[in-house]
């Protein structure tokens, strides 16, 4: 056969944990320790909802999916890997736009920007501040379990596996913060703006 060889590429996909939609963030906890954050201006119709539409979610598709009900939005692990925005057309969204808004905003209001949404039931609003807890103690743990590197004869500790200057070979490790030597700035800003792989 003549031409270009092709390659298959099969993601390693892991099911949602848990979801939080910010005025400006999606972040979606899978099984297997990733978090995987987009801008919300990926998806309008999750831009566009209040905050109650967007507390309304479903983890669906076996795990591996998130559904909207009240925004009649859907978004999947594969396409979040994968960096897929959103493909609807202008005119599907301007009529989405215009359709009779649901009652569930009014009925629960406007929740804190920033809040880990999960309802019991339409019925009941409220909102699972332990989820957002629990969240926040795993992301501890995920912290305290970095790996630390070091190139030998290096004094500058990485800790990011997607850092540029990760070492791979013929390096020192610790499983502990470093309580000498110098921190990566690289591995510094990719924790801060949340790109770090652990």
């Amino acid at each position: 056969m003549n031409g270009t060889h092709s390659a298959v590429v099969t993601l390693p996909l892991a099911r949602v944990i848990s979801v939080m939609v910010t005025d400006d963030t999606l972040s979606v906890d899978l099984e297997d320790g990733r978090t995987i954050s987009v801008p919300i201006g990926w998806y309008p119709r999750l831009t566009h909802g209040t905050p109650a539409e967007r507390a309304n979610f479903q983890i669906t598709g076996a795990g591996y999916a998130i559904h909207w009900p009240d925004l009649d939005e859907d978004i999947g692990v594969e396409g979040l890997l994968l960096g897929r925005k959103s493909t609807e057309s202008p005119p599907s969204f301007e009529r989405w736009l215009k359709r009779p808004r649901n009652l569930l905003a009014s009925q629960f209001g406007q929740a804190p920007s920033g809040m880990l949404y999960s309802l019991s039931t339409p019925e009941s609003g409220i909102l699972d501040e332990t989820k957002r807890e629990k969240r926040e103690k795993k992301r501890e743990r995920r912290t305290a379990m970095a790996e630390y590197r070091k190139h030998k004869g290096s004094d500058t500790w990485h800790w990011c596996r997607n850092c540029s200057h990760w070492p791979t070979s013929n390096y020192d490790t610790s499983q502990t913060k470093p309580s000498s030597g110098e921190l990566c700035n690289q591995c510094k800003a990719k924790d801060a703006a949340g790109e770090c792989k652990k």
